[in-house]
């Protein structure tokens, strides 16, 4: 049936984006690790030093942002605008447990960044310590590189936080929150309501589960579905459409 192949297409297609996520992010971190173990923290001497040599070697790997990241949850930008991250009790408590970790931010512009921290103990003086080494990319990079705004492509895609807010959002989307947007723009299909699509998808992200289902956006039937992402707090949501509803879908 069309339906189970719409399935079968769709899981394979966010399995793919996943593993190329996967692989972008985890190269990622390993240069952040590279960073500090190029300068370690027992070579941390000069303080001016410390900071131009990790500017230079982070800027040299493309990262827009380099900051020290501190057990109170704060940022000592080496360089780059002051970030917000969206999620900093997840974070926090992924770098006090030393994990590798990439999370979503908020520049001062307003702009998506994203984070990747690697635990590190630099000495920041008057007896304070880092807790990580975090650096920064565009969230519009990340999204450009996994190609999830391809506006000839058959599906498109958004990564979502947990809790629905946008990461990477493909260009076609609007508002703040993935469920406010499928609350303002997916009808009734089958007799199931936006409310029961927003709880079905809510009830597989609190337990890191893949979700599916097949939904209305005016006259037009969509696949939907969704896998969380490695290494993050997000989801990976991938859309497709296939067919009106005057065609007949086994």
């Amino acid at each position: 049936a069309i339906r189970e192949i719409g399935k079968f297409y769709m899981s394979g297609t966010n399995e793919q984006i996943s593993m190329h996520f996967e692989t972008t992010i985890d190269l990622r971190l390993e240069q952040v690790d590279a960073l500090v173990h190029t300068i370690p923290p027992e070579r941390a001497d000069d303080a001016a030093k410390l900071r131009e040599d990790l500017q230079f070697h982070a800027q040299a790997r493309g990262f827009e942002y380099l900051a020290f990241y501190t057990g109170d949850g704060s940022f000592d930008m080496i360089y780059g605008e002051s970030v917000e991250l969206m999620n900093p009790d997840l974070f926090l408590k992924s770098m006090n447990n030393k994990e590798n970790k990439v999370a979503a931010a908020v520049n001062a512009g307003g702009d998506k960044i994203v984070l990747l921290g690697v635990s590190a103990n630099y000495p920041l003086g008057d007896g304070k310590e880092s807790i990580a080494l975090v650096a920064g990319l565009s969230a519009d990079y990340i999204g450009e590189l996994l190609s999830l705004d391809q506006t000839n492509a058959m599906a498109f895609s958004h990564v979502i936080n947990k809790d629905g807010v946008f990461v990477i959002r493909n260009g076609g989307a609007f508002r703040e929150n993935y469920f406010d947007r499928i609350m303002n723009t997916y009808l009734e299909l089958d007799g199931k309501t936006a409310e029961q699509y927003v709880r079905e998808l809510k009830d597989a992200i609190a337990v890191d589960e893949d979700y599916s289902s097949v939904f209305r956006v005016d006259e037009e039937r969509r696949y939907l579905y969704a896998s969380p992402l490695p290494d993050s707090e997000w989801y990976l949501i991938t859309v497709m459409p296939f067919g009106t509803l005057d065609e007949t879908i086994n």
